[in-house]
């Protein structure tokens, strides 16, 4: 009777407007989509994992001179992860020997962007080797900033000052690298050229390795 019987109390949601953004079923949605990233994650691991095997391949023929296939590798390991910056630095060493000298900092620049904290260094030596010293001085004057200890900085710049005709400055950087504690530098590994040597190989007792590269070379070649 009168305006009572034209709301029906059996079905409360005519009328109302939408439910607000948020609530019900809508949150469970945007949970649903923020936890899709996980998956991504899981295979960007499995693609770092990857890359790591194909550079520690690459390592070994660059130990053996075998600098194609070194590139070649490198290159495969930098293609599986974009972002290897092992690989980068490695390969750049490479493309130096190989007499590459733009490919090789195009190389290096790219393991600085990535924070291979010896990227500065290394792009320092393509600057000496090709003979652009005022560049060079430039990323090893980084070089020993991030790493004060480290006697091949030192004595870079002081290749580096000699070329510019700096002989007093390359006399202070000479003593320098010759005045480092040669046990304040324990070295990286020789084969990710990144972590710090950890492991004495049995029997010769050489120290070489970091544990993470001890263990894959147990793992993959049983030594």
């Amino acid at each position: 009777m009168g305006c009572a019987s034209s709301t029906p109390a059996t079905n409360p949601s005519v009328g109302l407007p939408p439910a607000p953004i948020g609530h019900g079923h809508v949150t469970h949605a945007v949970q649903a989509v923020k936890a899709a990233p996980a998956p991504v994650k899981v295979k960007t691991d499995k693609q770092k994992e990857d890359a790591d095997k194909v550079f520690f391949q690459a390592t070994f023929h660059w130990h053996h001179g075998e600098l194609p296939e070194a590139h070649k590798l490198c290159s495969k390991a930098i293609d599986v992860f974009p972002k290897h910056k092992r690989a980068f630095l490695l390969r750049c060493e490479v493309l130096l020997k190989l007499g590459r000298w733009d490919e090789a900092v195009e190389d290096a620049s790219a393991a600085i962007g990535l924070g291979h904290k010896e990227g500065h260094r290394t792009r320092g030596l393509v600057h000496v080797e090709r003979g652009r010293f005022r560049d060079a001085v430039a990323d090893l004057n980084v070089a020993v900033r991030i790493e004060p200890s480290d006697r091949r900085a030192w004595g870079l710049r002081a290749r580096a000052h000699l070329g510019l005709g700096n002989t007093e400055r390359a006399k202070q950087d000479a003593a320098e690298a010759e005045r480092k504690d040669p046990d304040s530098e324990a070295g990286l590994c020789v084969v990710c050229i990144d972590a710090p040597r950890a492991t004495r190989l049995n029997p010769c007792e050489h120290s070489a390795l970091c544990a993470e590269c001890a263990r894959e070379c147990q793992d993959h070649h049983g030594v």
